[in-house]
């Protein structure tokens, strides 16, 4: 039977929540079954309605031409069971998850991160799993191993690689985003807002400057006029749309990991 559906499923996700307080890991332990519908289920149907959209981009050794909903429950397990290990991803990574309320952050993971953990899942399913007793749906790979993950076709690496980067739009579809341990650590949230006031407030004084003809202190920097003198972007921080104003908040939480 899939790990998914066991108990300790409360016990991993509940290690991964950053500070969490008694009542939200009593809530959790109490309610696992609300919650694995959110945390496994619903994730792992994402996952694979997004892998589905994209698949020709990739050579898949999981099969998945069908819809989810009329996949049986065999094959349904796979997808529950790459969720499962989700926790224990994050922990490797030193990354954590939180409800978020006003706006979701953008995790740096870096791409070498994201192959630490694609390399993970490859030997996992196709090297432990390529057996009698493999998850249903996912083809035998054993008569081509032992080969490295890095010595995989592209297009083969090419999947383990998109599923780990699906993490974090899964979750945040769900609610939850990735932070990282030391840039909470490192900045609080009011010295974080300054921080994105003052970034804006540089972006402003380039376009300025690039107006007034110094275009190559732009160009040198790495700004960019996202458009004419009209544009929203030139506005004072406190007057920017919300999603810009959170592209910096944004730039401002990923100091300590830059």
């Amino acid at each position: 039977m899939v790990r998914a559906f066991s108990k300790n499923g409360s016990e991993k996700w509940s290690e991964v929540v950053l500070d969490p307080d008694h009542e939200f890991i009593r809530d959790i332990s109490a309610n696992w079954a609300d919650y694995k519908k959110i945390f496994i289920n619903q994730i792992a149907e994402y996952i694979y309605d997004d892998l589905h959209r994209t698949q020709k981009l990739f050579t898949s050794p999981v099969i998945i031409k069908k819809e989810f909903g009329k996949l049986t429950m065999d094959e349904k397990s796979v997808w529950y069971d790459y969720v499962s290990r989700i926790p224990g991803k994050l922990k490797l990574l030193n990354l954590r998850i939180r409800p978020y309320r006003d706006f979701c952050r953008t995790c740096l993971i870096s791409y070498n991160e994201i192959e630490k953990v694609a390399r993970n899942d490859y030997e996992y399913f196709c090297g432990n799993q390529a057996t009698d007793d493999s998850p249903a749906g996912i083809k035998n790979f054993s008569k081509k191993l032992p080969v490295s993950f890095k010595k995989l076709p592209e297009k083969s690496k090419r999947f383990y690689i998109e599923m780990n980067h699906l993490i974090p739009f899964e979750l945040k579809k769900v609610g939850y985003e990735i932070v990282r341990v030391e840039e909470i650590s490192e900045i609080d949230g009011k010295v974080i807002k300054k921080i994105a006031k003052a970034i804006h407030s540089r972006y402003l004084h380039e376009i300025r400057k690039q107006k007034n003809g110094n275009k190559t202190a732009l160009r040198t920097l790495g700004f960019f006029n996202p458009g004419s003198s009209g544009s929203s972007d030139l506005q004072d921080f406190d007057d920017l749309p919300e999603e810009i104003k959170h592209s910096n908040l944004d730039n401002a939480y990923h100091i300590p990991t830059k």
